[in-house]
């Protein structure tokens, strides 16, 4: 598993500085080292570690936390998504459900979704193992529950609980992962993340090919609830005990390392200091007065700590940012129409092809490779995306190629052209899943208000399915529910104007920066001075180094104004140059932590 970034030299040719100034001697210390003292102090001094130091901390958290992050939500989704296969293996006939009461139950788990959206920022007040393990357990009993129904009222029941532990869940994630990784490594590791309910979809359909066939003496959709959902509640404790909830609680990592993993992050000041989750203080507190007062005593300070965390945290600037980012609705827009169409197909596409002419236990596998084709082009796609720093062409291409398929599928009646129609949905529209949350992820520099932005986005796009669920593929329209295939192909349509409207947005955008950078730069040559830099400084210390930030861009500026100067005014640093090498490190600094307000933050179109 290769992800951007994990080359020795980063995308911004930060400097390779060990703890005593020399790159070849190894580090020995598990703490930062001291600052140089006088003229030799220099920005590069805040980023105290070497880039292999930084890629060998990446690669850790690679490999623990994405793996167990893919298979959770692997199970998340083979728990939303198996109604689809068990009314296939005969559900529907043994408990008598009507086809409005079948869409009646797949839609209340979308109800259910959609209202506990907002539970995704308890990742913000609540430690991520405890949170997620939660949220599995919840739902996985309640999946394996709905193989005891005994009629409508029962799958209602559980399908609502199902909905509401994976909102809680899902989405969340993409903040979470913020608490590891700066914004522009996030979004290959989200796709990761994100595409593992396409592997999970393939599973499903070969778990269910296989207990259809299976000669048991429970009824085979019933043995697939219980089957599909018991892994979910083995993983939550599994989570429970080896999830992270931030870098400084990450038990593969040593204490230097630690330290490295926190300070890469370059977190804006207000954000300094805070753990994901829950503040380190809360379970501080919460530990000290379970042992001084009582069990009791320490439950009721550790709430108390959790509140004013959530206080401090949400906070109405970035309320406001979150809400009202146009970056946001963007991205939750196209997001709605991709999920007008796709976010049906998991719960239809075995119907489809056993109405298309395949036999019931066909239909269950063949349901399989669409999904791993797409998993694999996603990957592919993400990774591309990340090195370019580019998003354009690609949703140009997927909203095009979906709204071909779906022509295809509305056009056709020939078995084998449908259901090669269906690879062209998948390869258009569930890659872009992940490219409408990495816009957000990447355009939205604050934790906090990519948190409130994310709550709009899977609000937002997630009515989108109850529009495929009760109109788009009624049984009256079996078996090639043409009426659906129209509406979805001119919604990905739709999504295409919506997506050249955000490629429009953010170009013009970045051009307005562009020209205040310009500008900002010009007069810093009129005066001689050197006005991109103060930023960087803007008072305190760099996390866990003891420098005083401020005396190094005081120093920085004093020591070579001229060069600074011709520094300053340079758009394209050349990374061979380590003068050039520095003040791209001061830009990545300075853009980390102050997001859109720093004149180097530009949105990535």
């Amino acid at each position: 598993m290769s992800f951007p970034g994990d080359e020795k030299t980063n995308e911004v040719g930060t400097a390779t500085t060990t703890n005593n100034g020399d790159p070849s001697t190894p580090p020995s210390h598990s703490i930062p080292p001291a600052a140089p003292a006088g003229d030799h102090l220099t920005i590069s001094s805040l980023k105290w570690w070497t880039d292999d130091e930084e890629s060998r901390v990446r690669r850790k958290l690679d490999w623990n936390i994405l793996p167990m992050l893919f298979i959770i939500y692997g199970a998340a989704y083979i728990d939303r998504s198996n109604i689809g296969n068990a009314k296939t293996a005969g559900m529907n006939v043994d408990l008598g459900i009507s086809d409005i009461q079948y869409r009646l139950i797949t839609t209340i788990f979308i109800i259910s979704y959609i209202l506990f959206q907002w539970l995704l920022l308890f990742y913000l007040v609540v430690p991520a193992h405890i949170w997620v393990a939660s949220c599995a357990a919840v739902w996985g009993l309640a999946s394996a529950l709905q193989g005891t129904a005994q009629g409508f009222s029962g799958l209602m029941a559980t399908r609502w609980f199902v909905g509401m532990a994976e909102a809680g869940f899902g989405t969340g994630v993409a903040l979470y992962l913020g608490f590891f990784y700066p914004r522009r490594e996030i979004g290959y590791r989200f796709a990761w993340f994100v595409t593992s309910s396409a592997f999970a979809s393939a599973i499903a359909g070969a778990i269910a090919y296989g207990l259809v066939r299976a000669h048991a003496a429970v009824a085979g959709w019933r043995l697939l609830f219980v089957v599909e959902g018991a892994p979910s509640i083995l993983v939550a404790i599994f989570i429970f005990f080896f999830l992270p909830d931030n870098p400084r609680k990450c038990r593969f990592l040593n204490e230097r390392e630690k330290l490295i993993a926190d300070a890469r992050l370059f977190k804006p000041k207000s954000e300094h200091g805070e753990e994901g989750g829950a503040t380190v203080a809360a379970g501080e507190v919460a530990g000290a007065a379970a042992h001084e007062r009582g069990q009791s005593s320490g439950m009721k300070a550790s709430l108390g700590t959790m509140v004013a965390a959530a206080r401090k945290k949400f906070d109405k600037d970035s309320i406001k940012a979150g809400l009202l980012s146009p970056v946001a609705w963007l991205a939750s827009l196209q997001l709605w129409t991709v999920n007008v169409g796709y976010g049906s197909i998991p719960i239809f596409l075995p119907t489809i092809l056993k109405d298309s002419g395949f036999t019931a236990i066909k239909a269950q596998g063949y349901t399989a490779p669409p999904y791993l084709v797409a998993w694999v082009y996603t990957l592919i796609a993400i990774y591309v995306s990340d090195r370019l720093q580019h998003r354009a062409t690609f949703n140009i291409v997927h909203f095009a190629v979906g709204a071909a398929g779906y022509i295809m599928l509305a056009l056709s009646e020939s078995h084998n052209v449908r259901y090669g129609a269906v690879f062209l949905v998948a390869l258009g529209l569930f890659p872009q899943v992940s490219f409408s949350y990495v816009y957000l992820i990447t355009n939205v520099s604050s934790e906090r208000a990519r948190g409130f932005g994310l709550t709009v986005l899977g609000t937002l796009s997630q009515t989108a399915p109850l529009v495929g669920n009760l109109a788009l593929f009624p049984a009256a329209d079996a078996p090639y529910y043409r009426r659906g295939m129209w509406t979805s192909a001119g919604v990905s349509l739709g999504g295409l104007l919506i997506a050249l409207t955000t490629i429009t947005f953010l170009t013009l955008a970045n051009r307005k920066r562009d020209k205040a950078a310009a500008q900002l730069e010009a007069q810093s040559l009129r005066s001689g001075g050197n006005k991109l830099s103060p930023s960087v400084s803007a008072g305190g210390q760099a996390a866990g180094t003891g420098i005083d930030e401020e005396k190094a861009s005081l120093a920085v500026g004093a020591s070579g104004e001229a060069q600074r100067e011709r520094l300053a005014a340079k758009r394209h640093l050349d990374m061979s140059v380590p003068e050039e090498k520095e003040e791209a490190l001061r830009r990545y600094i300075d853009e980390g932590r102050r997001g859109e307000d720093s004149p180097y933050f530009r949105y990535v179109v």
